[in-house]
């Protein structure tokens, strides 16, 4: 150990170092002063305590009574409208239920709150009122029903006219129910009903006509018809199918000079 020290510089240690951090191979060579800014920064009590020759300021000391606080948490902003918006047709097929069986003005919002298990107020953060609801809920009724129409008109005199009466009601569609007379009593809805009723009369009247020759007024009766029998029927029990009487005798009435 004396002839090594006489021969070779010791290395130096400084202030929060180890010479097992260093590869030794280097500093047995060099045996100069490690820059400050590569010297790692020691871990002390307080800053104080740091010696004037260490040459460390004290802003580069680890106060360990300081504790270490973890990175704050990304915050993940959840747009609540959006994300319910992939079940939002679910949730108007079940308020279409509710007003098919109860109508406008005897369906409140504490009612429809409650069937679908939600509280009042975030009903109103999707509807703003319960008329909006009622009329953005009718439109969906109102497409899916003219679709059904358009294709029964596409069939024979007898299926056509079974399933125009028996359709509305299996599907449990609104704007079937709506459309009747006395259903609403507010004029906003009422003046929606009517322009659609309006619009699906001009184009089966179309229809019809292209097909079966009709005029405009035959097919308002022949519809008229369809709809008090819907009625009467949906008021016995929607379950019971159109006896075949009635049917024949429909048929008879608008299609007897028609080809099936």
């Amino acid at each position: 150990m004396g002839v090594r020290s006489r021969l070779m510089p010791r290395p130096r240690r400084f202030l929060g170092e180890r010479v097992s951090d260093r590869n030794p191979t280097e500093w047995d060579r060099s045996g100069e002063r490690i820059p400050s800014r590569l010297m790692p920064v020691p871990e002390i009590d307080s800053p104080k305590s740091v010696p004037r020759s260490s040459g460390i300021s004290r802003d580069q000391c680890r106060v360990e009574s300081e504790p270490d606080f973890p990175p704050p948490k990304k915050i993940i902003t959840v747009n609540i409208y959006t994300q319910s918006m992939s079940s939002k047709p679910e949730i108007l097929r079940k308020i279409e239920d509710l007003f098919y069986r109860k109508s406008f003005s005897d369906l409140s919002m504490d009612e429809i709150a409650d069937a679908l298990g939600m509280k009042k107020a975030s009903l109103y953060y999707h509807f703003p009122s319960k008329e909006a609801m009622f009329l953005e809920i009718l439109a969906d009724s109102f497409e899916r029903h003219r679709a059904s129409v358009v294709e029964n008109l596409s069939r024979g005199p007898a299926e056509l006219t079974r399933n125009l009466v028996e359709s509305a009601s299996e599907n449990r569609n609104l704007f079937s129910v709506a459309s009747q007379k006395g259903y609403c009593k507010i004029d906003s809805v009422r003046d929606e009903i009517a322009r659609m009723k309006t619009e699906l009369g001009d184009e089966c009247a179309t229809l019809l006509e292209k097909r079966f020759g009709w005029s405009p007024t035959r097919s308002a009766l022949f519809f008229s018809l369809i709809d008090a029998l819907a009625q009467k029927r949906c008021g016995g029990g929607c379950d019971d199918p159109l006896p075949e009487g009635v049917v024949c005798e429909t048929v008879a009435l608008f299609f007897e000079n028609d080809p099936a």
